[in-house]
């Protein structure tokens, strides 16, 4: 049988229970997000380099979102005061050994007109968003799944913070991916965005023109005191509070109660 003064111990202790366990399910490891996550991915393009990109609907931008990944913008997708000239950094899928892969491709203006295209050698630009939109968050370890045909010349993996700042990089595979490519796998704090490119010490003469993509991203939140963990604090505290102030009732209870003076 179970006492009154017992119930208040117990009820806390399954609410803590109950956040703990959330909190878990919240930072626990994510699967790999791969092009193929989504109904309705972005239609694929060749593989060869500089394969056109028939418009900027086909380019890898906001669709995966709603996985935590925000690919690169570019400004010739709807935006206002495109500059004459320039040339920015996207992503395009592409097959390669049988996977479907987020490949490099970039989009031109001149002014005139726009081209959009797979470039090899390139870069990947990958930011981390809260699931469903573009607010940035971080996560404390990265794994990528490159398929890198041939693969001769190291990718660099590198990692930043919501300011910019490298806070980690690697080159050394980790093993073998689930989609036959290398992973590089990355841990740091505070990892808001990260680069997949050549190893800065390789000239530029001496990258390779060949495809290369990312078959599978999968990412761990940040360990930092998310609503959960305040939660879990607030609610503890509660309990305490109550399971106190009954304690103190009880026994103030008892000291002025007719028997008491027995």
């Amino acid at each position: 049988m179970v006492t009154q003064e017992r119930k208040p111990v117990r009820l806390s202790l399954f609410w803590a229970g109950a956040w703990a366990a959330l909190a878990f399910t919240t930072a626990a490891r994510a699967d790999f997000v791969t092009p193929d996550s989504i109904p309705q991915p972005p239609p694929a393009v060749g593989s060869a380099n500089q394969t056109p990109i028939p418009s900027a609907s086909d380019l890898v931008m906001n669709q995966y979102s709603g996985r935590g990944l925000l690919f690169p913008f570019s400004p010739d997708a709807g935006r206002a005061g495109v500059e004459i000239g320039a040339i920015y950094d996207t992503a395009a899928v592409t097959q390669l050994a049988g996977s479907n892969v987020w490949a490099p491709a970039l989009s031109i203006t001149d002014g005139s007109h726009i081209e959009r295209d797979l470039a090899y050698p390139s870069l990947l630009t990958l930011q981390f968003v809260r699931p469903g939109g573009t607010t940035s968050t971080t996560v404390s370890s990265v794994t990528v799944d490159v398929l890198h045909l041939p693969n001769t010349l190291p990718l660099e993996l590198i990692a930043m913070d919501r300011n910019g700042d490298v806070v980690g990089d690697i080159t050394a595979s980790s093993g073998m991916g689930p989609h036959g490519g290398e992973l590089l796998t990355l841990g740091a704090a505070n990892i808001s965005s990260f680069q997949l490119a050549y190893e800065a010490s390789i000239e530029p003469e001496s990258r390779e023109e060949v495809p290369w993509g990312v078959a599978g991203i999968a990412f761990t939140p940040s360990p930092a005191p998310e609503p959960c963990g305040l939660a879990l604090a607030g609610v503890g505290a509660v309990a305490l509070a109550g399971w106190t102030w009954r304690r103190a009732w009880r026994a103030t209870l008892k000291m002025t109660s007719p028997a008491a003076g027995l």
